[in-house]
């Protein structure tokens, strides 16, 4: 901050922090972590009454909101990776699950959520029902992928579960809790 003519820290003010995030963002640092510090130093300095102004660190100023994390998408050879572990498991619901993960865009407690009457054959669509990520229900379509998981399940699953049953209302989910985590074990994040 020399360099800027500061020679005495009373002469620190606001702009001057915003000139040096300005320098800094020129540097290519994109931390603003040392703001803190700053801060509690002139937080100190007030309070020994070494600096008569106000903090010249504003926060609503000077910080910025943290960004999440950017999506990491699979690219083409990881799901095909992908796929030949989660076909060669000769799990119906386990493909299923997956299925409806990629062609709907569903997150995993979205796709264990999924209860029978909510699949809508017709429609090709699918209602994802709450709890979701922004707390709103919706109806999502569905593909050949799904479509064929879903009947190859329902073929596999009539055997040991007849479907003349009239459905129940608060029935159990279309896939079992457990597919739920033979997904998370499955598929590995990309890196």
């Amino acid at each position: 901050m020399v360099e800027d003519g500061v020679s005495d820290l009373n002469e620190i003010r606001p702009s001057t922090i915003t000139k040096f995030i300005s320098k800094q963002q020129d540097r290519c640092v994109v931390t603003r972590a040392y703001l803190g510090r700053f801060s509690t130093f002139f937080n100190y300095l007030i309070e020994e009454e070494l600096y008569t102004h106000p903090n010249p660190v504003i926060p609503r100023r000077h910080y910025q909101n943290a960004r999440g994390s950017e999506p990491r998408p699979y690219n083409d050879p990881q799901l095909a990776a992908l796929w030949a572990l989660v076909e060669a498991s000769d799990k119906y619901e386990l493909m299923l699950a997956f299925a409806i993960g990629e062609e709907c865009g569903l997150r995993i407690g979205e796709v264990a959520n999924i209860r029978l009457s909510d699949v809508d054959l017709r429609a090709q669509k699918i209602f994802v029902r709450l709890p979701t990520k922004n707390g709103r229900t919706r109806s999502v379509p569905f593909h050949d992928r799904v479509k064929k998981y879903l009947g190859l399940w329902l073929a596999r699953r009539s055997v040991h579960c007849p479907t003349e049953h009239p459905p129940q209302p608060g029935r159990p989910p279309l896939l079992p809790h457990s597919a739920r985590y033979l997904v998370q074990e499955s598929a590995p994040r990309p890196r």
